[in-house]
């Protein structure tokens, strides 16, 4: 800010000599004086040839300061600005070439010298006292120190304030940029509907062109159904029935729009909260169901028929059977033949889906024409057909099931 640096310039100008300079760095050497060895741009043609080309070092050495003032025709102007910066041996290094007035390139093996009879260049080395230099360096110089006047020094500092208010300045401004920059940023990303999930979309609550409003509540634009290759069927199981079913369980089911078709299903999760509609309470039962062929839709009302308990190769009679009681005049003569049966209830035996294996339950045969009752053990039960565990019941026997008419 004095000014230093503009005096090497107004030497070479005073005498009509060229001037070179170096401007200083932390990672600057004295090398960077003489030349440079573009190492990069040499492997690089290199790799290029293949290896096959003869490379030339010294068609990669850029001369430095030092070396054009050597060369120089006329006695030349070389300026050292803010020597300070650079290393600790830079000086050192730099007293050592000037005091030789010759250097090798160490890549080529080439020595460059001052001319013959050639004064010296005129170096001029700028400083800003940031750091000392060492001592025979500075007996080797001849020093020339600048002061701030104190209207310049008034005038640096209010300059400096300024230019730390501005940069204050400009950086709130940047950071309230950046701050309108996100906030448009996140409205531009509500603005764009996404779906939470791949799927069919089985209701569109909106058309296109209609402004999308959230309030209190974000609004329904689509219903989607993530794939109706896999389906849930919700099933209410009645409170009596509840205890017997458990995951894992197989069941059947049907829908209205397709009668004659009967699709499979399994039980995996049982709800715990009861639903009461007109004094009757009902279990929710979660069905899984596979639809490969897509035939099930959401909101399709099916009836379904869990598989509690499996038994094959099973004696069974109909319900009715188990209910049906003759009139007086036959139910005489059937306790005639054993008034061990008599009193005997009509009911099924054991509650539905598990007999529980009761006995007493009868049935009604048909023996010469007339009804005889014969004891029975019951087993499970579907509703509409009861296994017959024990008795003397045999396959193909004709039970009573009505007033009307037998039943095998």
């Amino acid at each position: 800010g004095t000014g230093k640096t503009q005096v090497a310039h107004y030497v070479a100008w005073y005498f009509e000599v060229p001037l070179f300079s170096l401007h200083v760095r932390s990672s600057t050497t004295a090398s960077d004086l003489l030349y440079r060895f573009d190492t990069v741009a040499y492997f690089h043609a290199a790799y290029a040839s293949g290896g096959d080309a003869q490379l030339s070092k010294a068609d990669f050495v850029d001369r430095g300061p030092l070396w054009h003032a050597f060369e120089a025709p006329h006695r030349p102007v070389v300026l050292v600005d803010e020597i300070d910066k650079a290393p600790r041996d830079f000086p050192n290094d730099l007293l050592h070439v000037l005091d030789q007035h010759r250097f090798v390139v160490a890549e080529t093996g080439a020595e460059v010298r001052l001319k013959a009879d050639a004064p010296p260049p005129l170096v001029v080395i700028t400083s800003n006292s940031e750091r000392r230099l060492p001592e025979p360096f500075l007996r080797r110089c001849i020093f020339h120190h600048i002061e701030f006047t104190p209207a310049l020094l008034e005038k640096a500092v209010a300059a400096r304030a300024r230019a730390a208010a501005s940069l204050a300045q400009a950086e709130a401004q940047r950071r309230l940029a950046q701050a309108q920059v996100r906030q448009v940023q996140a409205d531009l990303a509500k603005a764009i509907v996404k779906a939470p999930i791949s799927g069919i979309i089985l209701r569109r609550e909106v058309e296109p062109g209609s402004t999308v409003a959230a309030s209190l509540q974000a609004p329904v634009l689509f219903t989607i159904a993530e794939d109706l290759r896999q389906m849930h069927l919700l099933l209410a199981i009645d409170e009596a029935d509840v205890g017997a079913v458990s995951r894992g369980m197989r069941a059947t089911f049907t829908v209205d729009a397709f009668p004659t078709q009967s699709f499979e299903a399994e039980v995996v999760a049982l709800r715990h909260a009861p639903t009461q509609e007109q004094n009757v309470v009902t279990y929710e039962a979660v069905l899984s169901v596979d639809n490969p062929d897509r035939l099930l839709r959401p909101g399709m009302t099916a009836t379904a028929t869990i598989v509690a308990s499996e038994v094959k190769d099973a004696l069974r009679v109909p319900n009715a059977a188990l209910r049906f009681s003759p009139p007086r005049d036959d139910a005489g003569a059937a306790r005639s033949a054993g008034s061990v049966l008599t009193g005997m209830g009509g009911r099924p035996g054991g509650r539905r889906r598990n007999g529980g294996g009761n006995r007493g339950p009868r049935l009604w045969t048909l023996v010469d024409g007339k009804p005889r009752p014969q004891a029975v053990e019951t087993g499970a039960t579907d509703g509409r057909y009861t296994e017959i565990r024990g008795g003397d019941l045999k396959e193909g026997a004709v039970v009573l099931t009505g007033q009307d008419g037998a039943a095998p």
